[in-house]
């Protein structure tokens, strides 16, 4: 059985995406901060690895972290929403 969606629903949900999105940007923040360096005496091999490694981990976290922020954004203007169509159904 299909609910409809209320205000305290969409409100929720966008705070929820929120809140992973900020852990997200905090994990992310850590990570980057604690990263070592790329030896430049390393084998280029070994370079090519360790930036690989870092640019997939650094991307895939800040893909996260923007999806989860543009849909807990787009939960926030979708509550605005459901307040201004209730208003205007009387």
């Amino acid at each position: 059985m299909q609910q409809q969606p209320t205000f305290g629903r969409a409100l929720m949900g966008s705070i929820i995406a929120l809140g992973f999105a900020y852990l997200f940007y905090q994990g992310l923040q850590g990570i980057i901060s604690h990263l070592p360096a790329v030896d430049l005496n390393a084998p280029r091999l070994a370079q090519s690895i360790s930036l690989l490694v870092r640019y997939l981990l650094v991307g895939s976290i800040g893909l996260m972290t923007f999806m989860f922020a543009a849909v807990g954004l787009g939960l926030l203007a979708y509550s605005g929403q459901l307040v201004l169509s209730k208003r205007s159904d009387g």
